[in-house]
């Protein structure tokens, strides 16, 4: 416990001079003490407690280069809590982007969780493409997600993709044994 105060106390020493004095308010300080955390878990009500512009701090934190990784990782996942059009096109664009497919494949989940029910066209037309990924981390959530929302105009891409499972671990995180016989 004496070390991780020492590393978090190292941490704020090092990391202080780098911050600008925009990130000195009150208000974006309170929206960044909510990504902080060694056990962070995501907290709807927390986030929601939150101003209403607070997602306008955490789109800052997400594309803050300076930042550590897992800050603006735990930025783009608390956005889900802040369901408008902004939000919604930051995840959307998020997954055309050239990142990595886990990067990916949590932006789909957050974009689901989000959005599913309140646009789940919007959300269709942006996860049908993720099924032909070559990355099974990011055609996993995107086909468990078409599943969930169970639109008409998704049965026939969904049917596509039963047929190309081809890996044992994406058929049993599916919840089937075998990609064989595949049905979602």
């Amino acid at each position: 416990m004496r070390r991780l105060a020492c590393l978090a106390m190292f941490y704020t020493l090092t990391m202080m001079p780098t911050m600008s004095a925009a990130e000195h308010s009150s208000e974006h300080d309170k929206v960044v003490a909510t990504l902080q955390g060694y056990e962070w878990q995501l907290d709807l009500a927390v986030l929601r407690s939150l101003p209403a512009e607070a997602w306008r701090d955490l789109l800052a934190v997400v594309g803050d280069k300076t930042r550590a990784g897992f800050v603006r990782e735990r930025a783009a996942a608390s956005l889900v809590a802040f369901p408008n059009d902004e939000v919604l096109a930051f995840y959307v664009q998020s997954l055309g982007a050239a990142q990595q497919g886990l990067h990916r494949g949590r932006q789909v989940e957050s974009l689901c969780m989000g959005f599913a029910s309140q646009r789940p066209l919007v959300v269709e037309r942006a996860l049908l493409p993720l099924l032909d990924e070559a990355e099974g981390q990011l055609r996993l959530p995107a086909a468990r997600c078409l599943q969930a929302m169970d639109l008409p105009s998704s049965q026939a891409a969904l049917t596509r993709y039963r047929g190309q499972v081809a890996n044992t671990w994406e058929a049993s995180a599916l919840g089937h044994a075998s990609p064989q016989g595949l049905s979602l």
